[in-house]
């Protein structure tokens, strides 16, 4: 699989309040990822049962996934409660 790009819902990440310095945020948090995929691609090779095995044990993607969790949750959602999560 080699996409060729990333369409972001800027309308849905507006609804939550998402200001221009947000937007930035979101494509540094995409460009640390896909350095971090193309340094995984390189070692794994390009099956994506193997690509797949070699991201979930990266400790880097790990890092960037939790990194994206607290950024999200910092901004509110439009119809549910984050409380109690």
């Amino acid at each position: 699989m080699t996409p060729g790009g990333v369409r972001i819902g800027t309308a849905a990440l507006t609804s939550r309040s998402f200001k221009e310095a947000d937007f930035v945020k979101v494509a540094e948090l995409l460009h640390r990822l896909a350095v971090v995929a193309i340094a995984i691609q390189e070692k794994a090779g390009k099956q994506l049962k193997d690509f797949v095995v070699a991201a979930e044990a990266s400790e880097e993607v790990k890092a960037i996934k939790a990194d994206v969790e607290a950024f999200a949750r910092s901004f509110p959602m439009p119809g549910f409660s984050t409380e109690g999560l």
